[in-house]
Parts: structure tokens; sequence; C-alpha cells
């Protein structure tokens, strides 16, 4: 090899690395604004689902139509569904999905490696940066979960997100902020491992058929993702909800394995899968935004559509 190609050589392979590292981090940048902005629209569809997962079985009596008639008529709309924990729960979600979504890409490739990727590649990818994502975000997701269940409360035990995790830290000691994180931390690897699945897979195997690059494609793939991504991730979300917001509803758990017994011992194993209605319901018009938005959000960054 010639000097002249040994003095080359660096420099492409620390150019091709400074290239890598600047399109990871626009592509962390776009997962994370578009999913923080997605979910505030779609705040109250959350807060109807975490609601109704610790409402009284009076209220589950109503139906969950009916329930949620009810918290409207009186708390209206806005206080009711829309405010509560929208400002933690953006916050988390900027945390999570933009490690979900941004590191995605660059995992999967490299599992892949020389291959072509796989259903497989694509699952163990979502499911790796959703762990990491999910578990450095738990606080503010703790923090949505407690301000969500507490908002019927005519005297709300937290005014805000950062009262609340104050409060946490302060009255049962730093290490509650991770309360539950455990169960977070694979709901979330689940929900992200089933959403890039049915995302990705969906979008490959369409345009390997001829199916054009395009927004329906991008919705028929969000629709896909919620639907796995609800199904992988429905028995840790309906824990985690029971399990984090039982200070504030006043109950007591000796750790996350007795909140599992306790709940299957009184209602059934299939009690974990309530909620997953309100979870795809929430989820499908969720990432019916929020994908093609981070799709086109990319390609206006000069990353063109994810691949």
């Amino acid at each position: 090899m010639t000097d002249a190609k040994l003095q080359q050589q660096p420099s492409t392979a620390a150019e091709k690395h400074r290239r890598n590292l600047e399109e990871l981090k626009l592509n962390i940048l776009a997962g994370s604004s578009c999913t923080a902005f997605s979910v505030a629209v779609f705040n109250p569809l959350d807060t109807v689902r975490i609601r109704w997962q610790v409402a009284t079985a009076e209220d589950r009596a109503l139906g969950i139509r009916g329930f949620a008639r009810k918290v409207v008529a009186n708390e209206g709309f806005v206080r009711g569904f829309w405010v509560p924990g929208c400002v933690a729960h953006s916050s988390a979600v900027a945390v999570s999905s933009g490690m979900r979504l941004g590191f995605y890409p660059t995992l999967r490739d490299l599992l892949a490696g020389d291959k072509d990727k796989s259903a497989f590649h694509m699952w163990l990818a979502g499911f790796s940066a959703g762990a990491v994502g999910f578990t450095i975000a738990n606080p503010l997701f703790q923090a949505k979960v407690r301000l969500q269940v507490t908002a019927h409360m005519k005297q709300r035990p937290y005014a805000s997100m950062t009262d609340c995790l104050v409060k946490m830290a302060r009255e049962e000691g730093l290490p509650s902020l991770m309360r539950g994180s455990s169960t977070l931390m694979v709901r979330g690897a689940l929900l992200s491992a089933g959403a890039q699945l049915g995302y990705d897979y969906t979008k490959t195997e369409a345009l390997r058929n001829g199916v054009e690059e395009g927004p329906l494609l991008h919705v028929v793939a969000s629709i896909a993702s919620a639907f796995l991504a609800s199904t992988f991730s429905a028995p840790c979300d309906f824990i985690m909800t029971k399990y984090q917001a039982a200070p504030a509803l006043g109950i007591r758990y000796n750790g996350i394995f007795d909140c599992v017994q306790q709940i299957v011992r009184q209602h059934g194993v299939l009690e974990l899968y309530k909620g997953w209605t309100p979870l795809f319901f929430r989820l499908a018009p969720l990432w019916t935004l929020n994908m093609p938005l981070y799709e086109n959000v990319r390609k206006l960054m000069g990353l063109g559509y994810m691949t």
C-alpha cells in the first residue's frame, strides 16, 4: 500500500465515523421530538387507559365508554383526561423514544452485519433500545402515572411533574424514583420490540413486493406496529400501572411479584391483559401520527426514509 493510501485511509474511516455519529444524533432528535409532540396530542387516550386500569368495581360496571363519559361529566375533558401527566408523559417519551427510535437502525444493522436484516434482527434491536430508553426514563413515567391516577382527587397530592418527583424523593427516598423500573424495562423492551418488528417488517415486505414508499405505507405499518406492541407489552403495562400507582391509591404490595400474585389470585391470569383494548386504541392513532411524522422529519434532515 502506498504512503498516500496509508495517509488517506484513517481520514476516510474518521469521516465515515463522523458521518455515522451525526446521523445517529439527528435520528435521536427526530425520534425524540416527534414522539413527544404526538404523545402530547393523544395524552387523553393514555389517561383513559391508566384511569381505567385502576378504576373501582363500580366504575368498571359502566364499561370503558361509560366510565369516560362519567369523568368528562364530573371533571371536564381537558381537566379529566388531557392535562393529567401530559408534561411528564411528553418528557418521558422524549427520553425513551429518542433512544428507542434513535438507536434502532444502528443496532439492527450491527446485528445483521453483512446479512440482510431479518425479523429477529428487528425484534432484538427494538428490544435492546427499548430496554435502555425506558429504564432511564422510569422516574418520568412514574410521575406521569401518579399524576393521572390522582387526577380525580379534590386534594391532589401533586401539583406538577416536578413536585411529584421531589415529593417521591423526599418522602419515599431516592430509590423510589426507580420503583417498578424492572417491570417498565421489560414492558418498554417488549413494546419496542413489537413496535419495531411490526413497523419495519411490514414496510420491508411491502417494499420488496413493489409497494411505493409513502404516507399510506407508513400508516399501514404503524397500525401493524401498534398491534404487535400492544400484544407483547400488555401484561407488563398493566402490572406497571398497578404497582407504580399503589402508594398514591393507598395500596401496599411487598414487591413486584407480590403485586402479580395478588392480581392473579383475585382476578385470574386474563386480568393481566386488562387494558389491551385501550392500549391498542391509544397506540394506533398515536403511531399513525408519530411514525409518518418521524419518517418525514428524517427526510427533511437529510437522512431519508428509514431503511
